[in-house]
């Protein structure tokens, strides 16, 4: 998902547009299972061996997502080139950012998919670390400017929200 931006306000507001969004999305639903399930709980329901069995691929692939997704983000930079001019570096960052964040939002999908077929709290437990992990990776000025090796004159056009050349 390629991503040109005119200026560093327009790359924090689409930054933490997707960010906001990806998390936002899984949110709704959970809300709704959670809420029926309040209503509908039935005290002595069991999972059988087929649920339990979908239940344990459930939280294996959302651990594979996480992994993925924690993988894939610090091999991205390892491509990162100081020579880049900060519009690159910018587009980079949001492109890998973009992933990092699919990633986790299939997982929280998956998260509130195990929640509604679950009689218990495990999955709601798992979709809350997930979205506490999401909200330690939320891109800040500062992260972005460690992360990125921006020279000081980056960071002041990137802060003072001025146009790229």
């Amino acid at each position: 998902m390629k991503s040109q931006f005119k200026n560093g306000e327009e790359f924090f507001f689409k930054l933490n547009q997707v960010f906001h969004l990806i998390l936002a999305f899984s949110l709704l639903p959970f809300g709704i299972i959670f809420l029926y399930k309040k209503e509908h709980t039935s005290a002595s329901a069991e999972n059988d061996l087929i649920t339990i069995v979908i239940l344990g691929v459930l939280v294996l692939l959302m651990g594979f997502l996480v992994f993925q997704s924690i993988v894939t983000y610090k091999k991205s930079f390892k491509k990162l080139s100081e020579d880049w001019r900060l519009r690159k570096k910018m587009t980079f960052y949001y492109d890998i950012n973009y992933h990092r964040f699919k990633y986790v939002g299939y997982a929280t999908f998956l998260a509130v998919a195990g929640y509604f077929l679950d009689n218990g709290f495990l999955f709601a437990i798992l979709y809350g670390i997930l979205i506490f992990l999401m909200s330690l990776w939320r891109p800040t000025e500062r992260k972005i400017e460690e992360q990125l090796r921006l020279d000081p004159e980056e960071k002041k056009t990137l802060r003072q929200r001025e146009d790229i050349a």
